[in-house]
């Protein structure tokens, strides 16, 4: 009889993954894990219907991702289901499910809340195990709830800006050091752009929107990245810092065969 299959899906440079590996690393259990990169497998991330990561899938099923608790995780991977099982949905789970996945967060800015919640299998597996039913009401809920909406919305603005910065900080490196780099980098018409390229794969969410239509969604992420560059690109640079310069991260991510040739790449942009 064949044993449990463990996958975890990171992504090297996300925060979560960062601590649940550096976790796993500790308490020796990276050995019972198949580790995937999906800024390399992409396709993989597709197969499980999973836009958030990190994400555990036990016997090729997607059980937990996202903001996920490390102890529950570890629990988890020792076998334990009923450690991520919830009684109830919160509505605040479900907000914070989709304000945690940067994909989630775009389609709701760009697309607006009721489309980025169709997406099930990540707000499911971000939440943990749930009563499908009582999921579904309680998403019925929040849509006609003008105050959760807004709140989502708020959220979703908040973590495209943060991952906006981050990108900068991957392609520019230090050279991002003051609000007028900002707005050297990106006007609002690129901003616009991105939003809409962060939104879709190919023609698959194409929705080939008026200029005006997405300088408008894009201008809320536009006034919150100027209004709070300095504290954004603080916590970017010191959460990404150390995860880029952690050689025994590194190590973790070569011995367990994530290819680390573009992140090595990077540290020697960030250091120049």
């Amino acid at each position: 009889m064949m044993g449990t299959k463990y996958i975890i899906l990171i992504h090297p440079t996300c925060y979560t993954s960062y601590r649940l590996l550096k976790k796993l690393s500790r308490e020796r259990m990276l050995n019972k894990v198949k580790l995937v990169d999906v800024a390399v497998n992409p396709h993989i991330a597709f197969r499980y219907r999973i836009l958030s990561v990190p994400a555990i899938i036990i016997d090729e099923k997607p059980v937990y991702a996202g903001p996920i608790d490390l102890d529950k995780a570890i629990e988890l991977l020792n076998g334990n289901m009923e450690s991520i099982r919830r009684e109830h949905v919160d509505f605040n789970d479900i907000v914070k499910a989709v304000a945690d996945s940067f994909a989630l967060s775009s389609i709701v800015v760009v697309h607006g809340p009721k489309t980025a919640l169709n997406f099930k299998e990540t707000i499911k597996a971000s939440i943990g195990l749930v009563d499908d039913n009582e999921l579904d009401e309680r998403i019925r809920e929040l849509l006609s709830s003008d105050e959760l909406v807004a709140k989502m919305y708020a959220k979703a603005v908040r973590n495209v800006a943060y991952n906006i910065v981050r990108i900068l900080y991957w392609t520019y490196g230090k050279r991002l050091s003051s609000l007028r780099d900002l707005e050297e980098f990106l006007s609002l018409d690129h901003i616009a752009l991105l939003l809409e390229a962060f939104t879709i794969l190919g023609r698959i969410g194409l929705k080939h929107l008026r200029r005006k239509n997405l300088v408008e969604k894009a201008r809320r992420v536009y006034e919150y990245l100027v209004e709070n560059f300095s504290t954004i690109r603080s916590r970017v640079f010191e959460e990404q810092d150390q995860i880029i310069f952690d050689d025994e991260y590194m190590d973790i991510l070569r011995i367990n065969g994530v290819d680390v040739g573009y992140l090595e790449e990077l540290r020697l942009l960030l250091r120049t």
